[in-house]
């Protein structure tokens, strides 16, 4: 099974549309990208036929505000009500847990705001 944040940052890709680019690197151009969501491993078992990470999830924009909005009408209706209980990406996403809601986190570049949540959930190959 790829790695659980791969499978995750490709469903939530597919989830928020083509006006939100996802990855698990930030780039080194973040500023010229005005709407970015960023999925980190950051702890959480792996087992030999289903995962369960614990993933940092930022949202980056331009403006506090469309952080905000990214991080929490975006990204955690995303996770916690779309995500959960479905296929996507060849995995089933089961048991999803928000640990942390979106907070605001300072940023190193003035010309971008961040906010960021923590979910658990297990993922399981289908087939």
């Amino acid at each position: 099974m790829p790695a659980a944040e791969l499978v995750v940052r490709t469903a939530l890709a597919s989830l928020l549309g083509p006006g939100v680019r996802v990855a698990t690197e930030r780039p080194a151009n973040l500023e010229t990208i005005p709407l970015y969501v960023q999925v980190e491993r950051v702890g959480g078992p792996r087992f030999r036929f289903h995962d369960e990470p614990l993933l940092y999830v930022s949202s980056f924009a331009p403006s506090r505000q469309a952080a905000l909005n990214l991080a929490v009408d975006a990204v955690d209706d995303a996770v916690m009500n779309r995500l959960a209980h479905t296929v996507a990406s060849g995995a089933r996403f089961q048991d999803v847990e928000c640990h942390i809601g979106p907070r605001f986190l300072p940023y190193d570049n003035a010309l971008m705001w961040r906010f960021q949540a923590s979910y658990s959930l297990a993922v399981c190959p289908v087939g």
